[in-house]
């Protein structure tokens, strides 16, 4: 892929591309080099545990994730981030510390060419509301790594992760996601790509008119009840349903942690 980037000048723009899969390929080297080394400088700040345990503890991202990575190549991006969410949930682990384990994962499972840690974690971190990384999902299923080969499934989570507030990838050229997108649109046989966002619309609502006050009228207080019939009888103990106690579902023996400061 370097090789090809390299004959063709350096990598593709918006106005350069001519071959759309080239082009997905160049940013996905980008996306997996910068999780790599956000990784590490994560996985750097973790106490007592040295990169090899690192990758060890993230191994076990593959398994529990393996239902999910599997339902990317089959199911609509809302879909499978419907039973992520519910993994995320069930996890034993706060959002933050999910979040933090999952970067650090994400860049392990590049590094060991783990490609279900790797899209388990960019999946989580998705589901968690850290869209900008369902760019990654959408390049798995655009050069069938680690997934299926899914250009038109591709398309759903590439436009989730244009939508983040921000990108996986900051300081990348302003035009890289309208790039992305048309040579997903490209892939898939389509020769113009449809414009996602409507024109804004002008907020012209008229100024309403004030409406007439509502005096209420309190309602008469009604006369004490007499004594023999003021008091409730009050249930003796035992009486009533049990109350039960919700069962948890916990993954906390399954999941590493691998938070900041641990």
């Amino acid at each position: 892929m370097a090789l090809k980037t390299n004959q063709n000048g350096g990598y593709a723009t918006l106005a350069t591309m001519s071959d759309p899969g080239q082009a997905l390929s160049e940013q996905f080297c980008l996306t997996r080099a910068v999780a790599i080394q956000q990784g590490e400088q994560l996985a750097a700040n973790v106490q007592g545990v040295t990169p090899q345990q690192v990758s060890e503890q993230c191994r076990a991202f593959g398994p529990v994730l393996k239902e999910h990575v599997n339902a990317v190549s089959l199911k609509p991006v809302d879909e499978v981030l419907s039973g992520v969410s519910a993994f995320a949930a069930a996890s034993g682990q706060s959002p933050a510390q999910l979040s933090g384990t999952s970067k650090i994962c994400l860049g392990a499972g590049y590094a060991m060419d783990d490609m279900d840690v790797a899209l388990g974690s960019a999946l989580v971190l998705t589901a968690l509301g850290e869209t900008g990384y369902a760019e990654l999902a959408g390049h798995h299923l655009a050069e069938g790594i680690g997934a299926t080969r899914r250009p038109d499934l591709a398309v759903g989570w590439y436009e989730k992760a244009q939508a983040a507030p921000v990108p996986v990838l900051t300081g990348m050229a302003p035009e890289r996601g309208e790039m992305i997108r048309k040579a997903v649109f490209l892939l898939n046989g389509r020769s113009e790509v449809p414009q996602t966002l409507a024109p804004a619309l002008p907020v012209l609502a008229p100024i309403p008119e004030v409406a007439p006050e509502v005096v209420v009228v309190a309602p008469a207080i009604p006369a004490p009840l007499p004594a023999e019939t003021a008091a409730a009888p009050v249930p003796e103990a035992g009486q009533g349903a049990p109350i039960t106690a919700a069962k948890a579902v916990s993954f906390a023996t399954a999941l590493p942690r691998l938070m900041l400061g641990n």
